[in-house]
């Protein structure tokens, strides 16, 4: 990558949910619509010698960073080449624990980005419920309707 590559991160909007059960290790059996909203974090992504997230824009963390900070989670725990590294700056418009999928749009986004650019190789979905519940969704990019934790998936019809 030669230069800065951008990205937009949509929220999304649960147009019904239902928790139908719990697991044993606590999360949620969910049933529920999902669609997306005109609203957008903005993320910025170039190479670098090092892993540098910035955080900017109306709903940026105050100390700079987020103490669970899924970009980190989800750059450990996809499969770069190695001494790959990313400046990563992201344009928080999007409400934080809002309901919106704020963290988890910003991880699918990014490894939407990366595999588009060809660092690594887009697995199913589902695979990415282990950075966050509404990564799977996001990597779906449509409405759908989603269950199980969140792993689960199905293209809405009409």
């Amino acid at each position: 990558m030669q230069d800065k590559k951008t990205i937009l991160a949509p929220a999304k909007l649960n147009l019904f949910l239902k928790i139908v059960g719990r697991k044993i290790n606590g999360y949620h059996l969910i049933h529920s619509g999902i669609t997306f909203l005109n609203l957008f974090d903005k993320i910025q992504v170039e190479e670098s010698n090092k892993n540098e997230i910035f955080y900017k824009g109306l709903f940026k963390p105050l100390n700079g960073n987020f103490n669970d900070c899924i970009i980190n989670k989800t750059l450990n725990f996809i499969d770069l080449p190695k001494k790959t590294y990313f400046k990563i700056t992201i344009t928080k418009n999007i409400p934080v624990q809002g309901g919106l999928g704020s963290a988890s749009t910003n991880a699918a986004s990014l490894i939407l980005l990366l595999n588009k650019l060809k660092y690594i190789k887009l697995q199913n979905p589902s695979k990415y419920i282990l950075i966050g519940s509404d990564v799977p969704c996001f990597l779906f990019n449509k409405n759908c309707i989603v269950s199980g934790v969140g792993d689960i998936i199905e293209k809405k019809h009409h």
